[in-house]
């Protein structure tokens, strides 16, 4: 399974641990720091599952989640936050998507 993923690199190695412990070998797994870059990669090499962070780098990821959502309308992906307004929840809502909260 092919997932992408964009939040810092600190996000990026815990979920990556994570997804392997749940996936195994079955797991590969891309992350970016970069909505330009994941979605240069997406385009070029496709994919199973998006996680985006959407309140990294001043709300770039739910940015990132919008614009997979409109180039690819059947996109699968999870937004993960430490915690979501009622109009980015909203806004997920409308794409479809889900919501991971982080807690401490």
């Amino acid at each position: 399974m092919l997932i992408l993923a964009f939040d810092d690199s600190h996000g990026l190695k815990e979920l990556e641990t994570v997804l392997k412990g749940l996936l195994g070998d079955e797991l590969q797994f891309r992350g970016f720091d970069s909505p330009r870059e994941l979605l240069k990669a997406a385009e070029q090499h496709g994919y199973d599952l998006v996680f985006a962070d959407t309140k990294y780098r001043n709300r770039s990821g739910l940015l990132l989640l919008e614009e997979l959502s409109f180039r690819c309308p059947r996109t699968n992906y999870v937004a993960v936050a430490a915690d979501v307004s009622e109009s980015d929840a909203m806004t997920m809502h409308h794409l479809h998507g889900g919501y991971i909260i982080e807690t401490v």
